[in-house]
């Protein structure tokens, strides 16, 4: 699952659910700080938290996951980062 802007509330709580789940999380945040918090409240690896302000992170999960991508994305992007998200589902086989 990769969850965007992981730090906020909506973020959060998706974490704490696909933790019940035995989800393998990615997220995306914008700051170093959200990021050690994340580490620190969450376990969540530094290898699976990606940089929400560039699209960078498309790539990252690729290669992260070894070409297979994520079943389940929750967004919160808009503009350029939100057609990364999308172009991310288009190469795991998604159309829609």
């Amino acid at each position: 699952m990769l969850i965007h802007s992981a730090a906020g509330g909506v973020g959060i709580a998706a974490i704490q659910v696909a933790k019940m789940l035995k989800a393998n999380i990615y997220v995306t945040v914008g700051s170093p700080e959200k990021k050690e918090y994340l580490i620190d409240t969450f376990g969540i690896p530094n290898e699976n938290i990606f940089d929400s302000r560039s699209t960078a992170f498309a790539a990252d999960v690729m290669r992260e996951t070894g070409g297979k991508g994520v079943d389940v994305a929750l967004n919160s992007l808009s503009g350029e980062l939100l057609q990364s998200n999308v172009e991310l589902h288009c190469q795991m086989g998604y159309d829609g």
